[in-house]
């Protein structure tokens, strides 16, 4: 058992955490040897050998993304870093300003991560440009002149090799952010069968942000335009088209699943697995149409489909006969030939509006007055975003991303004090592992540690192997260069195996320049433990979170997120507020958010060596069942589109009142670690709720011997059918959380 623990605690070891891309491996090949080249040209080549590793550290700072974020970052990450370049200069040889200034630029370094992925990449960029130069010699005006000038010119090729190609063509951008709209919905399909429910969820909140990231997108580029512009009225209008097709595909793969188990649903669960790959295609023949190529876009694949759905409502119907329990999964079906029907209709209309894109024609489409008419509020609303913000918001002890910068700051001054009261040579290695090993949570700090270690042996052995054997120095030379394009490729990929290649290339800088001595592969792994230790032990005992209580939190709001889903949906089939869609709509997206955040709070427990997986267990089996409450509601909501506002069934209140009297008292349990109170019965008000729909549907059946089809009784039962149904998941999944809760104290 031990042994089975241990190969899942070190599995990471082996497991890529990207994947491979050879853009950004070209990238770095052109960076460093146009420098070099031009360098050998000009006669500096000690300037071109600094401008190229200069650009590849730069490099790492780009995050990807949209247009005007990577353009933001890459400038920021360069201004700032020469600026410390520049001091550090000519603070180096006094020691004390030299810790200070290793404290607070590091600080700053680690604090910036709460800007997300491009903040972390900045940082480190920031912190390896401030940490090098202080370990070089100090400087007057002309060095650090001559620095500045390199980070300076570093940094524009940079920016060139990255941004340089997009504003020839300035619609670029727009057209690459709608593909990735429709791709995103390609990947959700294609990845979210048999998938788990936390898998389903990271799915459904990357959809959501690659649409926000479009909107964006598109504001940034409509802002600096005068006028209407033909494609920047259709991007618009096409990403509003992929949203309405991710409400509809998503709900579908919600009452599918849901109801998959039924007997009822097999042949319909086989149709719907493949309309689902054929909404693939389309999306995918939507991007090469929106991209000039020649492809069909025709729906009537789809058509067929529903008709086979339909056929299958209309064999249920005629088999049901007197079997009342029979007549929900007829509902069910119809509510699947409605949405089918709704996604085929959204199709055809995207794809008539790329078509009078690609035909240069004026934009024909039905909402296309309420769209237009909304962007001057749309623009009116956007404003460009404060930096200062988050940074003011943050700076307090309670946030994660404050005590991670003290962290980081405090344990590379440590390192910086070390090796310049020691002056063992190579001393920047040291300080370089704690910037890249520690991390903001733990887990990761665990996970960087073992990999910078593995890394760095495995360099250490090698590179005195291949000086002996190798002979020529050209050779050598050349698997230097290519070992640091390597190296700085496959940081996204395995970081790892970057680090192998990256030792490869500081040893054998070292050993070239002083005549093979194989002696600094020990020493830069002897900086490399200290320094990974320095990181482990400041990872673990410095300004350290309770992970479990940040997750108690994260459980609470997520509880809160579904409660008020919950009454938000239910208070409409009450008749107690009007449907409100766009409400509706952020009020799901709360409760996906908080599920995810809860999800990752506790992956970060979970990567703590401390955490007992007997810990892990019951709060999974919440989050789970919790999630599964969240996507009753959510099969409730989809209903809300044919929703009449008949009278609900009786019981119908209690039930949404013993709910709310039910997660009241949840989350005081969670909060106190004490244990919930008795579950609610709910029996009385379920069976009240379901004798209703039953006599309904045997009254519905006779109607159908009499043909008779437009009746009160069949719109109720469209109305609360799906309640009726959905009543036993509720009940299920709420029995589940209050047991697990039980186990959490």
């Amino acid at each position: 058992m031990t042994v089975i623990l241990a190969d899942q605690q070190f599995s990471f070891l082996l497991k890529p955490s990207g994947n491979l891309k050879l853009a950004r491996a070209l990238r770095l090949t052109i960076a460093l040897c146009v420098s070099l080249a031009i360098g050998q040209l000009t006669g500096y080549s000690d300037w071109g050998i600094a401008v190229g590793i200069d650009s590849l550290f730069f490099l790492l700072s780009d995050a990807g993304g949209l247009y005007s974020t990577r353009a933001i970052s890459l400038l920021f990450t360069i201004l700032m870093s020469t600026g410390l370049v520049a001091l550090a200069t000519f603070v180096s040889k006094f020691l004390i300003i030299k810790l200070i200034l290793t404290f607070f630029s590091l600080f700053f370094a680690g604090y910036i991560a709460l800007y997300g992925h491009p903040g972390v990449l900045s940082g480190i960029v920031i912190g390896l440009f401030t940490l090098v130069t202080l370990y070089l010699p100090s400087g007057g005006w002309e060095i650090a002149s001559e620095r500045v000038i390199i980070c300076l010119i570093a940094g524009v090729w940079t920016m060139i090799l990255c941004l340089g190609i997009l504003p020839l063509n300035p619609y670029l951008s727009l057209k690459k952010s709608v593909s990735q709209c429709y791709k995103a919905i390609i990947d959700y399909i294609n990845q979210s069968q048999n998938c788990s429910e936390t898998e389903e969820l990271k799915r459904v909140s990357k959809l959501r942000e690659t649409l926000q990231n479009a909107r964006q997108d598109w504001a940034l580029n409509r802002k600096l335009r005068l006028g209407n512009t033909p494609l920047g009225e259709a991007v618009i209008i096409l990403i509003q088209d992929a949203d309405h097709l991710i409400t509809s595909i998503v709900t579908l793969r919600e009452l599918v699943q849901l109801h998959q188990q039924d007997d009822q649903f097999i042949t319909v669960r086989i149709l719907v697995d493949d309309a689902f790959h054929k909404i693939a295609l389309f999306c995918e023949n939507l991007i090469k149409f929106l991209w000039n190529q020649s492809v069909s876009v025709d729906s009537s694949n789809l058509k067929r489909i529903i008709s086979a759905v339909a056929q299958q409502k209309q064999l249920q119907q005629k088999t049901i006969g007197d079997q009342v329990e029979d007549y929900p999964a007829l509902v069910v079906i119809e509510q699947i030939v409605s949405t089918l029907e709704t996604i085929i209709r959204q199709l055809d209309c995207t794809a008539k509006t790329i078509s009078q894109i690609r035909n240069k024609q004026s934009i024909n489409h039905p909402e296309k007055d309420k769209i237009l008419s909304a962007e001057t509020e749309t623009l009116s609303q956007f404003r460009w975003f404060s930096g200062l913000e988050p940074l003011r918001d943050n700076f307090t002890f309670d946030s994660s991303f404050f005590r991670h910068g003290l962290r980081l700051g405090s344990m590379t001054t440590l390192g910086v004090a070390i090796y310049s009261l020691t002056e063992i040579p190579q001393g920047n290695w040291l300080t370089i592992t704690i910037l890249v090993v520690l991390q903001p949570h733990f887990g990761g700090t665990f996970q960087r540690f073992f990999h910078r270690m593995f890394g760095t042996i495995l360099g250490s052995i090698i590179t005195p192997i291949l000086w002996i054997i190798i002979p020529n120095s050209l050779i050598l030379e050349s698997i230097n260069l290519a070992s640091i394009v390597l190296g700085f490729s496959l940081v996204p990929f395995h970081y790892g195996l970057a680090v192998f290649f990256i030792s490869i290339f500081a040893i054998g800088l070292q050993m070239i320049q002083d005549g093979g001595n194989w002696e600094y592969a020990m020493v830069r792994f002897l900086w490399t433990c200290v320094g990974s230790a320095l990181a482990f032990v400041g990872g673990f005992i410095l300004f350290r979170s309770n992970e479990k209580e940040q997750l108690s939190a994260k459980l609470i709001k997520a509880i809160s997120a579904s409660h008020d889903y919950f009454n938000t949906v239910l208070s409409v089939y009450l008749g107690t507020t009007p449907s409100d869609l766009n409400w509706i709509l952020k009020q799901r997206q709360k409760t996906r958010l908080a599920y995810f955040n809860a999800q990752a709070a506790l992956q970060q427990l979970s990567s703590d060596p401390n955490t007992s997986t007997a810990e892990i267990e019951p709060r999974m089996t919440l989050l789970i069942y919790l999630h599964q409450f969240s996507r009753s509601v959510s099969v409730l909501f989809a209903q809300l589109e044919q929703f009449t506002g008949t009278e609900p069934p009786p019981e119908l209140a209690t039930f949404v009142e013993q709910v709310n009297q039910f997660f009241s008292a949840l989350i005081p349990a969670i909060s106190t670690q004490t244990l919930p109170p008795p579950f609610p019965n709910f029996e009385s008000s379920i069976q009240a709720i379901k004798s209703h729909l039953h006599s309904l549907q045997a009254t519905r059946l006779q109607e159908f011997a009499m043909q008779k089809n437009d009746t009160p009784t069949r719109q109720i039962l469209k109305d609360y059918t799906i309640l009726g149904i959905e009543l036993n998941q509720m009940l299920d999944s709420l029995n589940s959380i209050h047991a697990t809760v039980g186990r959490l104290v």
